[in-house]
């Protein structure tokens, strides 16, 4: 019985691309989110963000993010370097 490659359930330099968003999503979500402080005005969010910028202020929100980007990156860099 031979035994056949694993074949790869992702791409990973779609995952690298994908750590890129979630990094530049971390960036924009810090932003605006400083921006609405400033500006004293409100807005809505998803429940998750919401809950997140209770728990932790902006920081958390877009650190969750760049986590995210993070795990990804590592995930996707793992991928290439096994090639």
């Amino acid at each position: 019985m031979s035994q056949q490659p694993i074949k790869r359930i992702f791409n990973p330099w779609k995952t690298l691309g994908f750590a890129l968003l979630c990094w530049a999503v971390a960036a924009g979500i810090y932003w605006y989110i400083a921006q609405l402080e400033q500006s004293g005005a409100t807005g809505t969010a998803p429940w998750i963000i919401v809950t997140l910028y209770d728990a932790g202020g902006k920081a958390l929100v877009s650190g969750f993010f760049a986590v995210v980007g993070a795990i990804a990156a590592v995930v996707g860099i793992a991928g290439i370097l096994k090639k």
